[in-house]
């Protein structure tokens, strides 16, 4: 897996809706919210659910929660400085098959971005 550490200081980056990547990433997406509340936003065509995301908290996207909804984190949710990590693992094509030495040059990349 690969984890990217976003630091945002006070009343930080908002996070636009989006899906990460499917080719790339695989199955789950784990959050981990460290430094202060604030919510991940869903949106599915009209419907939108809006998720707490407290301090200290852990959230995994997977299935419909990660390649139907898309996500973002809205700027008035975001309260004071947050910090978060977000792990992802490679997409099935990287992990077997012909794909394989590049899902290892891949995380080899990622590795040195942390």
């Amino acid at each position: 897996s690969s984890g990217i550490n976003a630091e945002y200081g006070e009343r930080g980056s908002a996070i636009d809706f989006h899906f990460d990547d499917f080719w790339l990433w695989g199955e789950r997406l784990v959050i981990v919210n460290l430094l202060s509340d604030s919510f991940l936003i869903f949106n599915l065509e009209e419907e939108y659910v809006k998720v707490p995301l407290p301090r200290r908290s852990l959230i995994i996207m997977r299935q419909d929660g990660r390649f139907k909804w898309k996500h973002a984190i809205a700027r008035e949710d975001i309260v004071s400085r947050r910090i978060s990590v977000t792990f992802r693992e490679l997409s099935e094509k990287f992990l077997i098959g012909h794909r394989v030495e590049d899902g290892k040059k891949i995380i080899e990349i990622a590795s040195q971005l942390i």
